[in-house]
């Protein structure tokens, strides 16, 4: 049990690190906005 709980955890760990990949991914998407705007 504790194991599984362990492997819960895991999971939910790479789901908030794919949402602070996203998160990432929106801001390199703002940034080039931000250059295109500059320019």
């Amino acid at each position: 049990t504790l194991f599984d709980a362990q492997e819960e955890f895991t999971m939910v760990n790479l789901t908030m690190f794919d949402a602070q990949e996203e998160f990432n991914m929106v801001n390199l998407t703002l940034f080039d906005a931000k250059e295109e705007f500059n320019v």
